[in-house]
């Protein structure tokens, strides 16, 4: 590519510049008044970053400017066509509905930033709008270096939509203040390097920059100009865009707006001080990682894209342990209801939770511990948490929260909650093994099947007993009542035939406290799962609905839901999902009744229905949220996502 030396050496303070013609004094003064930080900080990003294109040249890729031993490189892309996006999307139509918006955009801030977007206009001559993706419209990548010896270094690169932009942003820039812009060559390319001028309420500044074409490199660290340079016509094979992290980073997300990638290794001597950690398996995962990255994107909202990716010798036994029993599906999930409006799904290995918690209690602080171990014991029948319940429990639990449906049995009156919550744990306990004892007779080698269940079920019905004791010793509480039954067969299908009395007494209690204010809490073990909720037909509804049905009716049957789980990468083993818009519906359906509740405590009606529609505002912005987790040996992945239905 041909090169014109673009730089003289002089001074373009109140000069004529021969690049790029005569000085506009008239902008400059006024730029120079300006005291407001903001509108400075937006002029030098405009003028530091600008906008993408794959190709320098069509020859070499923007990141093959990056070297390969950067610590995070950032990268800005199409924003042009996602600044359009957001323009035209119902995201921003209902962001401008908003009452919080409408009331935001009459504040005194507001008003000065417009105040702010109107003094650049005049500074640069054009809509801030066109200037800044002129500039940004395309492509940019912030690169930052760590180093041995002081603070991180960095770099950024842009590709404008076209060189008279970075002509015109160099030249409002160098006109803005007092500067020398001194004319420099290595390789045979010309580079400035530009100083401010010292003055009383600032120091003196050197900001070093070079462009070529639509290229347009710029850093306060003249040996990263000059390493740009080589790499223009250098071997791509240094840089960053070898990189198989940054390669799989844009396979997997060729849409994104915004990508991102974290070295660790490269930032390990920073984070290698001799100093005691208080999370210090934390602390491992980060120097044996090999990159991080990041992805994000605007469609019909906003989507998150985040993963870590780790050697395949570096996982440990425990993690391989976790990873192994977070594998598998979620089979209690098809019995969600379908106007679940919070859904929590994940899969731990509680026991290997527990010990890892264990581990980062000192050990000189470990006396509670092992005193309330005690406690556990006696009300677990004689079993030992850590090492027989834990390890029993789970790995499957899921959770959700849906509209209450229940209805108030004394003509309207505010004596039930309007949601209810439900959450199961998967047990899986081993069967019995026997062997025969020193006299010819069976002793038991493993606790029996129906031992957890019963011992679970002793410690959290004597919890309802204290519960209902403490309630009832307030003479002002009508007296709470502890109830149970037996559960009810988990429905197989409609011709399903009557348990036996065995089968039955293997099915577990189902327990709860009537009279209390709002909710009924209840619990029942059975031999295959833990449930909680805060009324008994929720889980009477659990065991009993039948799985055809709700296969076909219930949350994962539903488009909206379907829609989400398209979003996530692979199959999540850790979910959580708000049902936003039924959230909205739910909260407008019992405003009423909140606020009674409210003026009950004291509370201003008038307050709390304010507060209440601020919160509808804000819950207006999307109908649904996520966070979901993929995890395997060597790989976490993580997706969130604020989205619209269309």
């Amino acid at each position: 590519m041909p090169v014109r030396n673009r730089f003289a050496i002089q001074s373009t303070h109140g000069q004529e510049c021969p690049c790029y013609g005569k000085t506009a004094a008239q902008h400059r003064s006024k730029l120079l008044a300006m005291r407001n930080p903001l509108i400075r900080l937006l002029l030098l990003a405009a003028i530091a970053l600008a906008a993408p294109a794959c190709v320098l040249a069509q020859t070499i890729q923007l990141a093959g400017l990056v070297g390969s031993d950067v610590g995070l490189c950032v990268e800005l892309n199409d924003a042009r066509g996602a600044v359009e996006r957001v323009e035209h999307s119902a995201w921003l139509e209902r962001l401008r509905a908003s009452r919080l918006f409408q009331a935001w955009m009459q504040t005194e801030d507001v008003r000065r930033f417009r105040q702010s977007v109107a003094a650049i206009e005049k500074v640069v001559n054009q809509p801030p709008r066109k200037f800044l993706l002129g500039l940004f419209g395309r492509q940019a990548i912030v690169a930052v270096y760590p180093r041995t010896d002081g603070d991180p270094i960095a770099i950024v690169l842009t590709l404008a939509e076209s060189e008279a932009a970075i002509q015109h942003a160099i030249k409002v820039w160098n006109e803005s203040e007092p500067t020398q812009v001194e004319a420099r060559t290595h390789a045979g390319k010309s580079y400035a390097r530009r100083v401010r001028t010292q003055r009383k309420d600032r120091p003196a500044e050197t900001m070093f920059y070079f462009h070529e074409g639509t290229l347009l490199a710029l850093s306060d660290r003249e040996d990263l100009i000059r390493q740009t340079i080589d790499r223009i016509d250098g071997d791509v094979q240094r840089s960053i865009a070898v990189n198989s992290a940054w390669q799989s980073l844009h396979g997997a997300n060729e849409s994104a707006t915004v990508r991102a990638l974290v070295q660790p290794q490269v930032w390990r001597k920073e984070t290698e001080p001799d100093r005691p950690d208080h999370l210090p398996s934390l602390l491992r995962s980060w120097r044996t990682c090999e990159a991080i990255t990041l992805a994000a994107q605007f469609d019909d909202g906003l989507i998150v894209q985040a993963a870590a990716f780790f050697p395949k010798d570096s996982a440990s036994p425990r993690w391989l342990r976790f990873i192994e029993r977070s594998r598998g599906a979620f089979p209690m999930f098809e019995r969600i209801p379908a106007e679940a409006l919070l859904v929590v799904a994940t899969r731990v290995d509680l026991s290997e939770t527990a010990a890892l918690l264990e581990e980062m209690i000192p050990v000189n602080q470990r006396k509670p511990a092992a005193r309330l171990r005690q406690i556990a014991r006696g009300l677990l029948l004689g079993l030992d948490l850590p090492t027989d319940v834990l390890p029993n429990l789970g790995p499957e639990f899921t959770a959700w929260i849906a509209p209450s449906s229940s209805t108030d049995a004394d003509g309207g009156k505010d004596n039930t909650f309007p949601w209810e919550a439900a959450a199961v744990w998967a047990l899986n306990t081993p069967a019995v093994e026997k062997k025969p004892d020193g006299n010819g007779n069976d002793a038991t080698a493993k606790r029996s099947r129906a031992s957890v269940p019963m011992a679970i079920d002793n410690a959290l019905n004597t919890g309802l007993n204290l519960l209902v004791a403490m309630f009832n010793a307030d003479e002002k509480n009508a007296p709470a009542i502890l109830q149970d039954e037996t559960l009810p067969p988990p429905a197989s299908s409609p011709d399903a035939k009557d348990p036996s009395p065995k089968e039955r007494a293997a099915q577990g209690r189902l327990r709860w406290v009537e009279g209390l204010p709002f909710v009924e809490p209840a619990f029942a073990a059975s031999v295959d799962r833990l449930m909680f909720a805060t009324n008994p037909e929720a889980i009477r509804r659990v065991l009993t609905a039948q799985k055809p049905d709700v296969t076909a009716t219930g949350l994962a049957a539903q488009d909206a839901f379907r829609t989400v789980q398209k979003r996530m990468v692979g199959s999540p083993t850790q979910l959580a999902y708000v049902n936003v818009a039924g959230v909205r519906q739910s909260l407008e359906a019992n405003m009423a009744r909140i606020v009674r509740h409210a003026e009950k405590s004291d509370e201003k009606g008038e307050e709390v229905e304010k507060k209440l529609g601020d919160m509808r505002d804000l819950l207006s912005l999307f109908d649904d949220v996520f966070l979901a987790f993929r995890l395997d040996e060597t790989e976490v992945h993580a997706t969130f996502g604020a989205t619209l239905r269309r």
